[in-house]
């Protein structure tokens, strides 16, 4: 399923372009979930990173598209943004914002298509490697390949990432069953490693980044088990 916002001040502007992914998703089978807002003030209020696309309209009341991507940017680094606008003066300006795509009204189904399709290349070929982390009352989408460590005490996380620290609440076996996909394992009942960051395994601590966890005696065994398992697949440390 992939998570689709619209945000366009013109109804007859958003039925066309949901209209569209209708007829896309017939043609080929994708599944969507749409949901359409009428100005970006109401879109990027209580903003959560749930969505995959975003079709954003430039010229809006309040707050235009380009103004409100560069806030959508410090929300949400991952999402693809896709603009529609009648005027061809923005693609440079789009740069800033990372944008995916322009289309120019009138939305044109070809060019719909065609930028549709590469989209949803993009996305699914990073679908598998973020995860999306509760964290001080937001939530954030972290790439696994920054995620080094998570230590957990009773229901409080501290999920230790390239970019730094955040404190969140879950439990070692919820987050230890989201990232099983990934091979993150536990040597002990308070961390959950990504291996990748692995750089020594000692007899009882494993080094992970700049620190030093402790391996505790019941988890080892099937820690040790897990890592090799992970090395014979063809994982690789940093």
């Amino acid at each position: 399923m992939i998570r689709i916002a619209i945000v366009e001040d013109e109804k007859s502007a958003s039925d066309l372009i949901a209209g569209y992914l209708d007829s896309f998703a017939k043609k080929t089978g994708e599944e969507f979930s749409v949901k359409v807002f009428r100005d970006a003030v109401s879109f990027l209020e209580n903003y959560k990173p749930e969505f995959d696309l975003v079709f954003m309209d430039i010229m809006m009341p309040a707050i235009d598209g380009m103004r409100a991507s560069h806030k959508l940017r410090e929300l949400d680094k991952f999402v693809l943004i896709i603009f529609i606008t009648n005027m061809g003066d923005y693609a440079v300006k789009g740069y800033d914002v990372n944008a995916t795509a322009f289309i120019k009204k009138p939305v044109s189904y070809p060019d719909f298509e065609t930028k549709l399709k590469r989209a949803i290349f993009t996305i699914k070929s990073r679908d598998e490697k973020y995860i999306v982390i509760s964290a001080g009352g937001n939530r954030y989408r972290v790439m696994i390949r920054d995620l080094i460590y998570i230590e957990v005490s009773g229901h409080v996380c501290t999920y230790h990432t390239v970019e730094g620290n955040m404190e969140g609440r879950n439990t070692l076996s919820a987050l230890a069953k989201q990232l099983s996909t990934f091979d993150f394992m536990a040597c002990s009942s308070s961390f959950l490693i990504n291996p990748i960051y692995i750089k020594r395994i000692n007899p009882r601590s494993v080094t992970v980044g700049e620190d030093e966890l402790e391996i505790s005696r019941l988890k080892k065994k099937d820690f040790l088990l897990q890592f090799n398992e992970w090395l014979a697949k063809g994982g690789t440390t940093l």
